[in-house]
């Protein structure tokens, strides 16, 4: 959930051919202070739109929301932001709270083998790879290709491994947040770090998907466009206009923090417009979106009920799963669950 719009991205975009391995991703430009928060703005004229589509969007803001079952029992609805910065590991006080009771803390993805078979099929990454033959990334824009080709120099596998990672595997590569590189050794992810806390003070710790199950999933052929439309969409955001100066992330930050859940997503999908052009953008949107997040919810609801059912449960997934009509919030109300939104200080009314 990261990007910035507007004339940046032509004005950068001629960098790439000079830059090696991701030089715009930098300590530096990944360094996001409290003062670039306070400082990071959208256009006005974007801002109003977005603020406009936001509104029309169900459950459009709030990261900590309280789940009452029929017969009173409460649990917790947690949006996390999947990035280790130190911004976003600093937990509102309420929500340590509500972890500190927790009796369970699910996960989107289970850390924790129940057995030795459990383990090796989440460490199976034969997922990733093409039996045989080729890929045919040509379903990649040239410029968002150049992109992730200096990703996987970043990262040490140089760019060989293109010709015979899977869609799935590329769009798995991906998926994690670059800044990471530098503190990884250090510093967990929010959700990693949810995990640890709720596992040290007792809790039990659990997943809503196996790791198997995603890859499995993803390199279903009946998926084949929602895996391509991954690669496309999280590709477009190893750019550099993302990272210059930090003023994306730092934008990205701000909304997260201020629980402004439904306008990280839109804004993000206006940085990709200036990709993509609208309409491509729009369509890889959607695909992507129809497996990450309407699909899973699907799954998602189905393993936390019995969680929620019992009482003292804390779902923690990603923020983007929140809001709309397909939205986990809208998803469990559908359920017969009473889900109100608990404000926290310091996020929007």
């Amino acid at each position: 959930m990261r990007g910035i719009v507007a004339a940046t991205v032509v004005s950068l975009v001629a960098l790439v051919g000079q830059a090696q391995a991701q030089d715009w991703i930098t300590p530096e430009s990944c360094a996001v202070t409290a003062a670039d928060l306070v400082a990071a703005e959208m256009p006005p004229d974007l801002g109003l739109r977005l603020a406009k589509a936001a509104d029309a969007v169900p459950n459009a803001r709030g990261r900590l929301w309280r789940i009452i079952t029929k017969d009173g029992k409460v649990s917790h609805l947690w949006g996390t932001y999947h990035t280790p910065h130190p911004l976003i590991l600093d937990l509102p006080p309420e929500f340590r709270l509500v972890l500190d009771a927790a009796r369970v803390v699910a996960l989107e993805f289970d850390p924790i083998p129940e057995s030795r078979a459990e383990a090796k099929a989440n460490a199976d990454s034969g997922w990733m790879w093409l039996p045989e033959g080729r890929t045919d990334w040509g379903f990649v824009p040239p410029q968002v290709m150049a992109w992730i080709r200096t990703r996987l120099k970043a990262i040490g596998w140089g760019t060989g491994p293109l010709d015979h990672l899977s869609v799935a595997g590329l769009a798995s590569l991906l998926l994690t947040d670059p800044c990471g590189d530098y503190v990884s050794g250090v510093l967990p992810g929010q959700d990693g770090y949810i995990a640890e806390l709720a596992y040290l003070g007792g809790a039990e710790v659990t997943g809503l998907q196996q790791w198997a199950d995603f890859g499995i999933q993803m390199t279903a052929t009946e998926r084949t466009a929602e895996a391509q439309a991954v690669v496309v969409l999280y590709g477009s955001q190893m750019g550099p206009y993302d990272f210059m100066e930090g003023s994306g992330r730092a934008m990205a930050f701000r909304l997260y923090i201020e629980g402004r859940t439904a306008e990280m997503d839109l804004w993000s999908e206006a940085a990709l417009a200036d990709v993509l052009g609208e309409a491509d953008a729009a369509q890889v949107t959607a695909r992507a979106e129809g497996y990450l997040l309407v699909e899973r919810n699907v799954i998602f609801v189905a393993r936390a009920m019995p969680l929620i059912e019992a009482g003292g449960a804390v779902i923690a997934v990603g923020a983007g799963h929140l809001a709309g009509e397909t939205g986990l919030v809208e998803m469990l109300r559908a359920e017969g669950l009473v889900v109100e939104r608990v404000p926290l200080p310091g996020e929007a009314p």
